[in-house]
């Protein structure tokens, strides 16, 4: 089971890698002791969230009940599981079926990785506060947390965690009216995180130039890429398409893509 905390999703589309979840399933068919079934069940959600989405959630809700009682029983040694298991939590918390538990999955998070030392986590649940206070447009707040997590990860499997920092103050330089500024950064960010190997890393680019070309009203220069990535990487990304085909007048493209429009997933999208 892969060891490092979750901030981004692993694919790099929308399907799940069966070489990876076919024999993950077989395997958790199989009786384990609880900790190995802790760590198998926490892979699974990585895999297949967003994509098997009730598939993810049971996965992330047994582990998590697993990884308290192990807890209970001998914190010393399984502190640093039942934050895995947390983060999953957390990670499904940014979807629209457990928001009203994204505050205090947060804090629990960041409590335990604070009381057991570690770092790593603690860089996490900085990173979701910041995401919680972002969404209440609590900008102060926000900043705080950014701080927060950079300070835990600077060095190490985290270090990516500052590029995606990186993107959100590109995010705020677009939202003060400076569009090319922003937009700069934003290549800076998915640069960085491409270097650190982050699935899909380099989109983070794409998504600030879409930005700043919602921020001077026309998407229209973007059209054939966002129509190339809405039909190689995700369909998820039919909107993007749609409005910048719209805008240079390829109606009829533009139909063909809004016909093909998936349901928006329950996670953090």
């Amino acid at each position: 089971a892969l060891d490092s905390p979750l901030v981004w999703r692993l694919r790099t589309g929308d399907a799940i890698d069966p070489v990876i979840v076919d024999p993950l399933r077989r395997i958790l068919a199989r009786d384990h002791p609880p900790e190995v079934r802790v760590r198998l069940l926490i892979t699974l959600f990585k895999e297949v969230e967003g994509a098997e989405h009730d598939t993810a959630m049971a996965a992330g809700a047994e582990a998590l009940e697993l990884a308290r009682t192990l807890y209970a029983a001998d914190p010393d040694t399984h502190a640093r599981l039942l934050c895995a298991a947390l983060n999953v939590r957390a990670f499904a918390c940014l979807g629209p079926d457990l928001a009203d538990q994204r505050d205090a999955v947060f804090a629990e998070l960041l409590g335990l990785a604070l009381d057991c030392g570690a770092v790593d986590y603690q860089a996490v649940g900085h990173w979701l506060l910041f995401l919680a206070a972002s969404g209440r447009s609590d900008l102060a707040a926000a900043l705080d947390h950014v701080d927060q997590a950079v300070a835990r990860a600077g060095t190490g499997q985290l270090g990516y965690l500052l590029g995606v920092l990186d993107a959100y103050s590109a995010q705020l330089t677009v939202l003060a009216g400076r569009p090319a500024e922003g937009e700069a950064r934003y290549l800076a960010a998915g640069a960085s995180l491409a270097e650190h190997g982050v699935a899909n890393g380099v989109l983070v680019g794409l998504v600030g130039r879409v930005s700043a070309a919602l921020s001077r009203g026309d998407l229209g220069p973007m059209a054939d890429e966002l129509l190339f990535l809405h039909r190689a990487i995700s369909a998820t990304m039919a909107d993007g398409a749609v409005l910048a085909l719209v805008a240079v007048g390829r109606t009829a493209e533009a139909q063909e893509v809004w016909a093909q429009r998936v349901p928006t997933e329950r996670s953090y999208y």
